[in-house]
This record gives structure tokens, sequence and C-alpha cells, in this order.
């Protein structure tokens, strides 16, 4: 029973990866839409921050979007932005997984996409 949980989990995130991957493709870039990313340190109130944001009605949140490790970072937020209805925010951890420990670029050129 847990390795079905085990299973479950992994296949959830490769859906919501080529879901991401797939939105970043197919839907165009809004000139109208706001997006936000918040980078932080863990413990630092990112999440706090980001709801008061979403209470507003302004942003639609989607929480720590880079919290396991995906194949392509920048394309995986940025399909998420292009998927969303309303103004997209999320907040992502300069230090939250590994891979961003050794290299922060990942999280990054997130900033430096020209549509955020």
């Amino acid at each position: 029973m847990k390795l079905q949980h085990v299973i479950r989990g992994k296949l959830g995130c490769i859906k919501q990866e080529i879901y991401a991957y797939w939105s970043d493709v197919m839907y165009p870039l809004r000139e109208e839409q706001v997006r936000a990313v918040i980078i932080a340190q863990g413990r630092s109130g990112s999440t706090v921050f980001e709801d008061i944001l979403c209470s507003s009605g302004h942003f639609t949140g989607h929480g720590e979007l880079l919290r396991k490790k995906v194949l392509f970072p920048q394309k995986f937020v940025v399909g998420f932005a292009n998927a969303c209805e309303g103004n997209f925010i999320c907040h992502v951890k300069m230090v939250g997984h590994q891979s961003h420990q050794k290299n922060p670029s990942p999280v990054l050129d997130i900033i430096g996409n020209k549509s955020f």
C-alpha cells in the first residue's frame, strides 16, 4: 500500500510537469496578465506574503512551484503562468532544492525571462 502512494505521487508530479510544458507551448503570452515570482529563503514568510497578495483578489496563487526537481524550471513556471486565467503569482525558495544550493541559475533564469 505504501508503494502505491509513492507511485501515485510520482505520476502526479510527472503529469503536472507535462501539463506545465504543454501550457508553455499551447497558451499564448497575454500582455494584460500580471506575473510575479517571489524569490525567498526558507522560513522567510514568502507563503504568507503570497497569501496576502492573493487575498486582495488581484492574483491567483500557485504556492511553491519548484519544491521538487523539474527538468526545465523556467519553462515549468512560465507554463503554469500561461495556463492561469488571471494574474499569476508563485514563490520559489532560493535554496529549497538541493540543485539550487549549488547552482541558483535555474531560479534566476525565471527572473530573466521577458514574461516576468
